[in-house]
């Protein structure tokens, strides 16, 4: 596995501002909304997200969303470390004339538009890294962190790409155990990171554990 870090930047202001064409908020379908989330299913939203020139991705876990890929494996790893996925999100809440328009809208004949009208900007990141052999697949580490303020977004960023510029390979070992009667295999992930002080660190991520025999 090889990262590479493809620094994708926070927007400081996800307002979508410039309005549709006022017969389609009236009559669009609206369905499926993510009202918790990043998602954005609904074509009312994907209309104001290309009007407001806002990109949204369709690759990245096959979702539609406003995320940027955030790191990238190069040798695209299908064993050992394996990179799933990693992103950063941004939800867009409505403002200006596009705000207006659905709050018109709304008080008329559709107060389901209220959903818009009630999304507040949101920033987040995700990270995901599995381990994966012939014997074992588990997942090591899987950050998903998301944020009212778009500083605390930057911060929390910043220090999980210093954890990852330190580097990290990855043990196996295995010993076995007997419970109950049981004998089981566990299975321990070691993952080795440039200590910021002087030296390695040894750091035992997860544990999981298979039967083999009984007693």
């Amino acid at each position: 596995m090889q990262l590479v870090n493809l620094d994708p930047k926070f927007t400081h202001m996800p307002f979508l501002t410039k309005p549709i064409q006022h017969h389609l908020v009236e009559t669009l379908p609206f369905k499926d909304f993510d009202k918790d989330g990043y998602e954005v299913p609904t074509p009312l939203e994907h209309l104001h997200y290309e009007a407001n020139n806002v990109e949204l991705n369709r690759e990245i876990q096959y979702h539609i969303a406003p995320v940027q890929e955030w790191y990238h494996d190069i040798e695209q790893s299908e064993h050992g470390l394996v990179l799933d996925h990693c992103m950063l999100l941004t939800r867009y809440a409505f403002a200006g004339e596009a705000r207006q328009q659905l709050q018109e809208v709304c008080n008329t004949n559709r107060p389901i538009l209220q959903k818009l009208l009630n999304i507040k900007p949101k920033w987040g990141i995700d990270f995901s890294l599995d381990y994966v052999t012939h014997n074992v697949v588990m997942e090591v580490i899987h950050i998903e962190q998301d944020f009212d303020n778009v500083d605390e977004a930057q911060d929390a960023k910043e220090r999980l790409e210093a954890i990852i510029q330190t580097g990290m390979t990855a043990q196996c070992v295995y010993t076995s155990v007997k419970m109950n009667g049981l004998t089981y295999q566990v299975t321990t992930i070691r993952t080795i990171r440039h200590s910021f002080l002087d030296g390695n660190v040894l750091l035992i991520i997860k544990k999981c554990s298979k039967h083999l025999t009984s007693a």
